[in-house]
């Protein structure tokens, strides 16, 4: 038993001994535009992070000197970089502090990784620490470091966005499905040559004409519905009562189809897998990605 236990309190050293640096997260893919906008990112919320923990440590000097005394900032320090490199002593109170803030740093970094955004653990760390241990600025210069900080943050936001889409749209299935809908959409359009076609290719085929205006975008209308995928499986069905929509609700398909509707009108509509609910699909509706949707429309009546 004591073997057992010298061997894991040497693993423990040695796991202790090993972190004295950060892991840095560069995808294998990433180009040289990608790895200097991570560090930019880095350094521009690390910096922001610094500073702002250490402006609110000279808000509590202000307001609380004994809880103030508390804080140790080489410690707390040490807490977060213990936290970002998933070590750290939970003894300390200052500590304690750092690693309460270092795992919420931690949670962002790890969601710009999980998103395949570059990011440098040392060079957030080497900003937030100068930040930190620098002195106090002006509120409209911290505004300033927020304001970039935040810039960064919503460029990363749209990065991984576009990483997720690019992930979806090559799967082997919404390839498939693509071609399936894109053939599908071809075909009805050759059936339906007298079929009206909105901007974005959606065909609208006229089973009886309506009266009056066609629904204008801040409309709403009832409508009795049936939507079908392409197969004819039904995911939704208003089973002959008449239900709310405007178009400015509906996915971009339905809502541009509903502005060529009339009262009393009845119609198909087909709608391309872009104009629908795309690459993400909706799976709990059955409905996967890149699928064209086909709805059966009856206009019940419009209100202003």
């Amino acid at each position: 038993m004591n073997k057992i236990l010298m061997t894991i309190a040497a693993g423990a050293l040695m796991a202790f001994a090993s972190c004295n640096s950060f892991t840095d997260y560069t995808p294998k893919d990433a180009t040289p535009e990608d790895i200097a906008f991570g560090d930019s990112l880095s350094e521009s919320v690390g910096q922001t992070f610094g500073q702002d923990f250490n402006n609110s440590l000279e808000q509590v000097a202000k307001t609380d000197s004994l809880l103030r005394s508390k804080f140790d900032k080489a410690k707390i320090l040490a807490g977060i970089k213990y936290a970002l490199q998933n070590m750290g002593d939970t003894t300390d109170f200052s500590i304690r502090q750092g690693l309460q803030f270092g795992i919420m740093m931690a949670e962002e970094l790890s969601k710009y990784e999980m998103g395949g955004v570059p990011v440098n653990r040392t060079k957030f760390y080497a900003a937030l620490e100068k930040s930190f241990n620098g002195d106090t600025i002006p509120q409209d210069k911290m505004m300033e470091l927020q304001t970039t900080a935040n810039m960064f943050r919503q460029r990363a936001d749209m990065k991984m966005q576009e990483i997720h889409k690019a992930k979806l749209e090559n799967d082997p299935k919404a390839i498939e499905n693509k071609k399936a809908s894109q053939a599908f959409i071809a075909k009805k359009k050759q059936e339906n040559p007298n079929a009206l076609v909105t901007q974005n290719g959606t065909i609208v085929v006229v089973k009886q004409e309506g009266t009056g205006e066609t629904i204008k975008a801040g409309e709403m209308a009832k409508l009795i519905y049936k939507g079908m995928l392409i197969d004819g499986t039904s995911f939704d069905d208003s089973q002959g009562e008449a239900r709310d929509f405007s178009p400015a609700a509906v996915v971009p398909g339905f809502g541009e189809a509903m502005q060529l509707m009339k009262k009393g009108g009845k119609y198909t509509v087909y709608i391309p897998c872009e104009q629908g609910y795309g690459v993400e699909g909706i799976p709990q509706a059955g409905i996967g990605p890149n699928q064209a949707l086909v709805f059966d429309v009856e206009v019940v009546s419009i209100s202003k």
